[in-house]
């Protein structure tokens, strides 16, 4: 018996593949402003990026979570917060543009709520709290600077915050501090303001350097990126208890000791049993098992340019882009979903300046 044409019909479409979504994102720069692009997400090519904005180095940048707001820390001579309206088409205009409260902008966060925002100043040792309005629009920064330094006599003669990021519950702010080699954490208070946790920081064994950082799945750890001595120190955060349970290099075994780490960023593959980081001195995209209690390196592969600083992977776990600054490029790899390796697609395109990427919801 010949089966309906009904059926015929769904049994074709399920076995044709769903055509690839191309999926826009934005590209913050050291130069004159962000950049957009769109990745095919079958071949990982990306299509010819055009500035969608002009802000001198808009050199890390943040998407809001429920609002079509883009962030951008940098301004050059004074460091400023600048809000941008994401249009239908990808387009941003600018919105509002507020001083940082310190110097040296060089990472934006939003909380899980979406009412605050949180910068990172590496040249004043501080972090800056920012009220948002309904629109995503920031208020005046209320700042917590930091004091102190470490074993370093060249990068950590007084304190440089790096990176922040609210606790999935957005009740703490912890923020990283190459100069001190701490973790600091930050109670979130119900007006708006910082107040030291007990404990008031997470302590990395000397000489770290920590830069970025990202929460376990189910956030009750944290695992932290040293630049200095290319490192990866996993702590807990539920409870915080201001020690570190172990410490495992980010980078290959024989590199030799004296070669120059510079490790900038780490990020869990959606799955959460795949870990990736840059090192920028070797020039590579490293990549670790995690099982839920313990990471483990499994290799590395070049990122495709010269000094791999940020990178992202696509939501759904196939694709991860990494923005070479010193090349000035950002090149595509497809992801083993299995083993995690990652697989140099062969494409890039040329952004001057690359520093950091977000893909756009």
């Amino acid at each position: 018996m010949n089966p309906a044409p009904g059926l015929l019909l769904g049994a074709t479409l399920l076995a044709t593949p769903a055509a690839a979504e191309p999926r826009p994102f934005f590209i913050g720069t050291d130069a004159d402003g962000v950049y957009a692009s769109t990745l095919d997400t079958d071949t990982g090519a990306m299509s010819p990026p055009v500035l969608a904005a002009a802000m001198e180095a808009p050199g890390f940048l943040w998407i809001h979570p429920t609002l079509p707001v883009l962030y951008a820390v940098g301004g050059g001579g004074g460091s400023r917060l600048v809000a941008f309206r994401i249009g239908g088409e990808g387009g941003l205009t600018r919105s509002a543009s507020v001083g940082t409260g310190g110097e040296g902008a060089c990472f934006v966060t939003v909380s899980p709520d979406g009412r605050l925002a949180a910068v990172a100043h590496y040249n004043s040792g501080s972090v800056a709290l920012f009220p948002l309005a309904d629109d995503g629009t920031p208020g005046e920064p209320t700042v917590a600077r930091h004091a102190g330094r470490s074993v370093n006599e060249k990068r950590q003669t007084a304190p440089h915050a790096h990176s922040v990021r609210f606790t999935p519950d957005g009740r703490t702010l912890m923020a990283a501090d190459l100069g001190t080699d701490k973790l600091y954490v930050y109670s979130v208070t119900g007006a708006g303001g910082l107040e030291p946790a007990s404990p008031a920081a997470i302590d990395l064994p000397p000489g770290s350097g920590p830069r970025h950082f990202v929460f376990t799945p189910g956030g009750g750890a944290v695992l932290i990126l040293n630049e200095l001595a290319g490192t990866v120190s996993v702590a807990p955060v539920d409870p915080v208890t201001g020690g570190v349970t172990r410490t495992l290099p980010a980078v290959a075994a024989d590199l030799p000791a004296d070669a120059e780490r510079a490790s900038a960023e780490i990020l869990f593959h959606p799955g959460g049993r795949h870990v990736y980081a840059s090192n920028r001195g070797p020039g590579e995209i490293a990549w670790f098992a995690w099982n839920g209690e313990n990471l483990e390196r499994r290799g590395g592969v070049a990122s495709g340019g010269d000094w791999p600083r940020n990178f992202r992977l696509t939501e759904d776990g196939r694709f991860l882009l990494v923005a070479n600054q010193r090349s000035g490029n950002v090149a595509s790899f497809r992801i083993d979903a299995q083993t995690g390796e990652l697989v140099a697609t062969g494409e890039s395109i040329d952004v001057p300046g690359a520093t950091c990427i977000k893909f756009r919801p």
